[in-house]
Parts: structure tokens; C-alpha cells; sequence
């Protein structure tokens, strides 16, 4: 699992033992997360831009929790639908960046209550990432 840090007020808990399913059964308030899963191909210049504008953005004042798990691959090969090549996997945590700056200057002005002592927006950001090699086998049996 990969942690983060954010100082600018905004309450991010990347950290995967914090999370508890009474946690969520127990909250009155309705909540919703966002789920992203694969392999950060292109990530910083075409996919994260169109997280922002298309998901991000319109969801925002819904304070989702994300949750993001991908594979930590470097380079992949030719395939039916594109010439492979060096894969920068790190550039997913780029998304913690925009979430901080989407969020910076958010409010809690709408009905919910999960915010810090300072009124700031409180919410998951949960990174997790292996190999695909880990990946199938961990789950061969059930695949």
C-alpha cells in the first residue's frame, strides 16, 4: 500500500488498516466512493485530465472516497490495440495532486459531516498496487 500526506487541511487517510466496513454501515450520512482499477498507462497526460474533468469534478461536492488499485508494471508489450512500451506507474499518485486542488477550497456548506476540526472536507484516498504476476496469483483459484 502506498501512503500520502496532505497538509494543506484536507483529510486524506491513505492508509488501508484505518478502513472498516462498521465505519460505513454505522454512518447515517449517504456516501459514495469512486473505484479505479488497472494499469496507469498514459496516465498523466491523458488519463488524469479526463479523471478531473469527467469524475472529479461533477463529483465533488459528494466528498467521494477513492480507492485506487493498480498494477506496478513498467513496460508492457505489443497488443491488438496498441504498440506497448515504458509505462510510468507512479504517475497514478499524481491523483492525490488533483483531489488536494479540487478539494482545497471546498466547504462544508452541504449537508455533510465528515469534516476535520476546521470545517475541511474529510474523506479516503486509499492506493494499492502490485504486480500482475501477484495479482493472478493470489487470485487463481478464484478466477
Amino acid at each position: 500500500t502506498t501512503t500520502a500526506t496532505i497538509t494543506n487541511g484536507i483529510s486524506i487517510n491513505t492508509n488501508a488498516s484505518i478502513l472498516s466496513t462498521a465505519a460505513v454501515t454505522n454512518s447515517k450520512e449517504k456516501r459514495c466512493a469512486l473505484c479505479f482499477f488497472g494499469l496507469p498507462r498514459s496516465y498523466a497526460t491523458m488519463v488524469l485530465p479526463s479523471i478531473e474533468k469527467h469524475i472529479l469534478k461533477p463529483n465533488a461536492n459528494h466528498l467521494c472516497d477513492i480507492f485506487v488499485h493498480y498494477f506496478h508494471q513498467t513496460n508492457e508489450a505489443a497488443g491488438r490495440y496498441n504498440n506497448g512500451g515504458d509505462i510510468n506507474p507512479d504517475e497514478i499518485l499524481l491523483l492525490q495532486q488533483s483531489v488536494e486542488r479540487l478539494y482545497q477550497n471546498y466547504t462544508s456548506s452541504s449537508t455533510t459531516t465528515r469534516t476535520t476540526a476546521n470545517n475541511k472536507p474529510k474523506l479516503t484516498l486509499l492506493f494499492t498496487n502490485e504486480t500482475s504476476d501477484d495479482f493472478f496469483e493470489q487470485r487463481s483459484s478464484k478466477l
